[in-house]
């Protein structure tokens, strides 16, 4: 198992102390009115923007139409959850279009709706995150991954055709040394971080994607950078306790 990343690879000096003040800023933050949309990443993605100080792109899919059209012009691609609120105050044309697909009366976009589908893709991406450092594998099996999730976190009863998916997966690891079910405990532990996004994604180009209608697309040329940032939510204990650690909190 890894253990936290020290501060040797932060910043040089005279840049740690702005990156511990923000961080802490940020946590005590979290959700404020200052938030317009959020997104979900794992807190190792959260480490590797500290270091940094921008956001990575996400990376975009040749099969989608609209997302080929914009790498293809040079554009960095973001996606976030956008509020309700926020877009009706700062891109009333924005929040019109995307109300004509959802609908005026849907209740989508509200901020307590997308900062919970924001925690499921952070808690996705911070399991994907830690069964590649823990196996060295892309990520685990979708159909394995369900499974796993029915019979250890709902406690749900499998048939014997999905016991066999488990076991099979079991064995196909255990060769290689890999005990499954301690990676499936470690990596579901991980909740992931929430980026509360502040009023500056209002300078990019924004759209709504056609994949998830609650959903906007940034296109920048340039990376993003921290100060778009309003707050950050830790969502597990011990994840929380691994930043502080960290950033000397």
């Amino acid at each position: 198992m890894d253990t936290p990343q020290g501060i040797d690879n932060l910043p040089p000096q005279q840049e740690t102390a702005s990156i511990f003040k923000r961080f802490k800023e940020w946590r005590e933050r979290g959700f404020s009115e200052d938030a317009v949309a959020v997104y979900g990443m794992s807190t190792e993605n959260f480490r590797r923007i500290m270091q940094t100080g921008q956001i990575p792109p996400s990376p975009h899919q040749e099969n989608i139409p609209y997302q080929k059209e914009l790498a293809d012009k040079g554009k960095l691609l973001y996606f976030c959850l956008p509020f309700r609120n926020a877009l009706h105050l700062r891109n009333f044309y924005l929040y019109q279009e995307m109300e004509k697909v959802l609908g005026v009366n849907s209740g989508y976009l509200e901020a307590e709706e997308q900062i919970e589908t924001a925690a499921i893709y952070a808690h996705h991406r911070a399991f994907d995150e830690r069964y590649t450092a823990l196996t060295g594998e892309q990520e685990l099996d979708d159909g394995v991954r369900t499974l796993l999730d029915s019979k250890y976190v709902y406690k749900e009863e499998l048939i014997p055709e999905e016991e066999k998916k488990i076991s099979d997966e079991v064995e196909r690891l255990k060769k290689r040394g890999i005990d499954l079910m301690d990676v499936f405990k470690d990596a579901n532990s991980r909740k992931g971080i929430l980026l509360y996004l502040n009023k500056s994604i209002f300078e990019y180009y924004l759209s709504q994607t056609p994949e998830d209608e609650t959903e906007l697309v940034i296109a920048t040329d340039k990376p993003l950078t921290i100060d778009i940032i309003s707050g950050i939510q830790i969502l597990s204990e011990h994840e929380d306790e691994e930043l502080k650690k960290i950033y000397e909190i």
